[in-house]
């Protein structure tokens, strides 16, 4: 029987930081309304990209979800 090996995860190492982006939105949604923040303005405040922030949450209303269990 071959054995099981830990193998090296594939891709681009993760560098967003969940947590500041989900505190990052938190307050832009308070600041204003949570349908006038942009996920462009959200990227641009956290210092993360949208692939990465999609990757992470899904969707806009994913992440406003998480903001919402924060």
């Amino acid at each position: 029987m071959s054995e099981m090996r830990d193998s090296p995860t594939r891709g681009r190492p993760k560098t967003l930081q969940r947590d500041h982006v989900l505190q990052t939105a938190m307050m832009c949604y308070w600041a204003n309304s949570p349908t006038d923040v942009s996920i462009s303005e959200i990227c641009d405040k956290a210092g993360a990209s949208k692939p990465g922030l999609h990757r992470e949450f899904g969707s806009d209303d994913s992440l406003k979800k998480a903001v919402l269990d924060t």
